[in-house]
């Protein structure tokens, strides 16, 4: 119902891949080729487009059978890139996490008029009933989560990430298609079809011992190295925080795979006849793992399981063989460095001294009312 995609032949027997979509998209074709622009061959090339219309030919890059690993690895060293160009960030649309949050609620509470589509009134009652339950106690939590994820730098998230969305190139790499619902907000919304929810993310990052099956465990923890990896590198993100804000990041994505279905009817279309119901049993999955996620972030500091501590690297600055570039470099890594040597010891005991004089002074100004 939102968009449908063809493999087409051109006159000189070449393949591309023609999509049309729903509704019109302002900007949609610059957000394609400042994709490509950026990431090169990791996604496919626009080679023409009728914005106005809704269609979009790219071209084929070959064949599918990409797995989730390869997608992840891609994905993660995309999402680096794009942390550090703002330039290019400006194509992508923002999207805040709050405003998701808020959004939800709304529909949830069946009181969002626009919604042409809402597929929590595909739930059942008890189910719907225990999501409002949870909003209602939970609610808060899930809000100072948002702000934080708001807060954070930001990247481009792909938001439909699976392997129907991807290609291998005939060098062996992998071509990631079907950006049109990216949004700009910190890595991690795009996750949860790769860990089936959001739980499952921060387990792999934080708390293994929350998995009851071991093959599961050690298959999302290869998983998610791999997309850590790509990430991080170029020292694009520190890792110490990323454990807390993919975790945070990947609530939302569960929350807008719900929220972006409003403006479709899922009825239509050759699969049409029962969409709704698959849907809202695949959502009813993992819905209700925001606020078990959000409540095992929120209390992991006190259930033994904080963060990793923040060991911040010294820069000797009297040493005259100290790089500046390489301080800056450890700056990026670890988001602080602890510089010694800056100013004179002699400069120092000096201000002291001066300081503690100025105290004095002012002591006794106050005390003979002249302060």
């Amino acid at each position: 119902p939102w968009s449908q995609v063809w493999r087409v032949i051109n006159h000189n027997g070449h393949a591309n891949i023609l999509k049309g979509n729903t509704f019109i998209r302002p900007g949609v074709d610059q957000l394609h080729a400042t994709l490509a622009e950026v990431l090169g061959t990791d996604v496919p090339a626009l080679l023409a487009s009728r914005p106005d219309y809704g269609l979009y030919l790219f071209e084929d890059a070959g064949d599918g059978d990409v797995s989730t690993e390869e997608i992840l690895s891609t994905y993660g060293k995309a999402q680096a890139i794009f942390a550090e160009n703002s330039p290019a960030l400006k194509m992508v649309p923002l999207v805040r996490a709050v405003d998701v949050l808020d959004h939800f609620a709304l529909l949830i509470a069946d009181q969002d008029p626009n919604a042409v589509t809402n597929v929590f009134r595909s739930f059942n009652t008890e189910a719907l009933d225990n999501l409002r339950r949870n909003l209602d106690k939970h609610g808060r939590i899930l809000r100072d989560i948002a702000e934080r994820v708001d807060a954070f730098t930001p990247t481009v998230n792909h938001c439909d990430l699976i392997p129907n969305n991807a290609l291998h190139r005939q060098d062996g790499s992998v071509c990631i298609y079907d950006w049109d619902d990216a949004i700009r907000s910190a890595p991690g919304w795009s996750l949860t079809p790769s860990f089936s929810g959001c739980v499952r993310v921060y387990a792999a990052l934080r708390e293994t011992s929350l998995y009851r099956n071991s093959a599961d465990r050690n298959k999302d923890r290869k998983r998610m190295e791999i997309y850590m990896a790509g990430l991080t590198q170029n020292n694009a993100y520190a890792p110490r925080d990323l454990l807390q804000i993919v975790p945070a990041a990947a609530i939302f994505g569960a929350l807008r795979e719900a929220t972006t279905l409003t403006p479709y009817d899922l009825s239509i279309g050759s699969n049409g006849d029962g969409r709704i119901e698959r849907i809202a049993k695949m959502l009813s999955q993992r819905i209700p793992q925001v606020f078990r996620a959000a409540l095992l972030i929120s209390s992991a500091d006190s259930r033994g399981r904080p963060l990793p501590p923040r060991a911040l690297p010294v820069a000797d600055m009297a040493d005259t063989d100290v790089d500046p570039a390489e301080v800056a470099k450890q700056f990026r890594e670890a988001g602080a460095v602890h510089l010694k040597g800056c100013f004179p010891r002699a400069l120092i005991e000096e201000a002291a001294a001066e300081f503690a004089a100025g105290q004095e002074r002012h002591q006794k100004e106050i005390e003979a009312g002249a302060a």
